[in-house]
């Protein structure tokens, strides 16, 4: 059912956005940190790579093709406290969307899981 679903999505978040809050130190963050920045500071491969980053800029109509660039100078100079004010002041106070699918196959007799 909607409602298990929903509950289970809310539980699921609250558990990592409290994770974020109170349990998440300095050495982890760091840690992650800087593997964004290292994902973020790598070179093209090869041709088609970096024709995908500039053409996926198009696609969405951004046209933005700094913004990789940009995106990884503002991780290497983010702090675990304006993580946990981003968490605080936006993503927790954000509206909810909660999509349902409903399929028009036979159910077959399934229930969900308790």
């Amino acid at each position: 059912p909607p409602e298990f679903v929903r509950a289970r999505i809310d539980d699921s978040l609250e558990e990592h956005l409290r994770w974020v809050e109170a349990e998440l130190d300095e050495a982890e963050f760091a840690l992650q940190r800087a593997g964004l920045v290292a994902n973020l500071a790598q070179a093209p491969k090869n041709l088609g790579e970096e024709f995908g980053r500039f053409w996926e800029e198009i696609v969405k109509q951004r046209y933005d093709f700094g913004r990789r660039d940009r995106k990884r100078s503002a991780l290497e100079s983010a702090t675990l406290p304006e993580l946990r004010a981003f968490v605080r002041e936006h993503v927790r106070t954000a509206s909810r969307l909660y999509v349902e699918v409903r399929s028009i196959a036979p159910w077959a007799g399934r229930q969900p899981p308790d």
